[in-house]
């Protein structure tokens, strides 16, 4: 008797403008928990880093959401407010062999597995450089080892990749109007400056 394992393939997460498509699944930034739970279903543990900050750490995918109450303000600025429980901007794919952590995080913080994900940017490979890359309000940072400073098309992503969605601060265009001298104004005006200079 064959025993047959079910191998689930890697999710293929998708970058737009303002939202990701995760296996044919639409996430409209920013995100809530309820929209991670459609595309990867309940997260494993949650971290909560303070009252206001909270990570979604999914173990069998490698990656991390965080939950951030601090950012209201800006995404009303920013005219991208939907509600309170939208409060997800920032992701967290620990890619490679095993799972390293990006910057100071504690073990806790950190998936159990590290990410197979494909990671596009409207369908085309991200091409960084100097560990950096964007598409529209997304901004991508690639860690790795320090020095490296990866530069050009990446194929399969080796190191830890941070996404975070910065949307622009929609502010509306001001409408100046100069208001034209009429000409009787402007010959009065010369003819005060000529009487003005005739008595030196």
């Amino acid at each position: 008797m064959w025993l047959i394992s079910k191998f689930k393939k890697p999710h293929k997460i998708n970058l737009y403008e303002n939202y990701m498509e995760v296996d044919n699944v639409i996430l409209d930034f920013p995100l809530s928990l309820e929209d991670l739970k459609k595309a990867f279903g309940n997260p494993n543990r949650e971290f909560h880093m303070d009252n206001e900050q909270v990570k979604y750490i999914y173990d069998n995918y490698g990656m991390v959401f965080l939950s951030n109450k601090k950012i209201k303000n800006l995404l009303k600025s920013c005219k991208v407010y939907k509600d309170d429980s939208h409060d997800i901007t920032k992701i967290y794919l620990y890619f490679g062999h095993t799972v390293s952590p990006m910057a100071d995080e504690t073990g806790e913080e950190l998936p159990k597995k590290p990410c197979k994900s494909i990671i596009t940017l409207k369908g085309q490979q991200p091409n960084f450089f100097y560990d950096r890359a964007e598409i529209d309000n997304f901004k991508l940072i690639l860690w790795s080892p320090y020095g490296t400073n990866t530069t050009g098309t990446v194929e399969k992503i080796k190191f830890p990749l941070s996404i975070g969605y910065i949307p622009q601060n929609k502010r509306k265009q001001s409408n100046y109007k100069i208001k034209k001298i009429q000409k009787k104004s402007y010959i009065l005006i010369i003819l005060t400056l000529n009487s003005l200079l005739s008595k030196y």
